[in-house]
């Protein structure tokens, strides 16, 4: 009998320190201030010495993004959180880089840079500021359609490989936010998160001087968000 009360005793003494995690199904919807910054480097090591052209261009372009997201928010305690989310992302934003080469700068062609879309998967851990209002941040693995366009001014320059400037490649993206909740339903967040993107190289050829070239770009995805995101349910563990 005695056995039995310490039992039951240990059993509703470990219920009071460990809280139940749950699962929340969340959506989301967004409008955010899109930069897009893209840093390029051309090279045309056949052409001649003096058209190994190292030194970087950039070009920066504002514009506007949608989001939309799917995922869960898992429930430490009363403090601690983190949803998993897997999201997309359209957006409007175009860079301009020359692709030139040489000490006198001779320009070749311009190449419009976007991206066609991005989408990820994100995690991000929150810690409840107030009953209401929790801080995050955010980080996961990103996919994106880089798009590189030429327009070109010598009409001898043509894309070896015009796969090369339509690819999908992958970042890394790091953020941070503040989200307040209305109800157990409905949140509101604004967030800012940076996103660095693998370098995209594409292989140009001179027909008339019989040399190749390449040009390296480097894509960096900056935006200021701001989501509405709906809660659908909790699931217990």
């Amino acid at each position: 009998m005695r056995l039995s009360t310490l039992k039951c005793a240990a059993f509703f003494s470990m219920s009071t320190l460990i809280t139940p995690v749950f699962a929340e199904l969340t959506a989301s919807l967004g409008i955010q201030s899109a930069e897009l910054q893209v840093t390029s480097k051309t090279n045309w090591p056949n052409f001649s010495p003096d058209f190994s052209f190292e030194e970087a261009q950039s070009d920066e372009s504002f514009g506007v993004s949608g989001e939309a997201a799917i995922g869960y928010r898992y429930r430490i305690n009363d403090h601690y959180d983190f949803d998993t989310e897997l999201f997309g992302q359209v957006n409007d934003a175009q860079t301009h880089v020359p692709v030139i080469a040489g000490d006198n700068n001779l320009t070749f062609a311009n190449a419009t840079a976007t991206f066609d879309w991005i989408w990820g998967l994100r995690v991000r851990p929150g810690y409840q500021i107030t009953e209401d209002t929790r801080f995050f941040i955010d980080g996961g693995l990103v996919w994106g359609m880089f798009d590189v366009d030429y327009h070109k001014h010598d009409p001898n320059i043509i894309i070896v490989d015009s796969d090369d400037a339509h690819k999908a490649i992958y970042g890394w993206r790091y953020g941070v936010g503040v989200e307040h909740a209305f109800n157990d339903f409905f949140a509101v967040s604004v967030d800012y998160a940076l996103t660095e993107f693998d370098e995209v190289n594409t292989y140009l050829e001179n027909e008339s001087e019989e040399s190749n070239g390449k040009t390296t770009y480097t894509p960096t995805f900056y935006t200021i968000g701001l989501n509405f995101k709906v809660f659908f349910g909790k699931y217990w563990f």
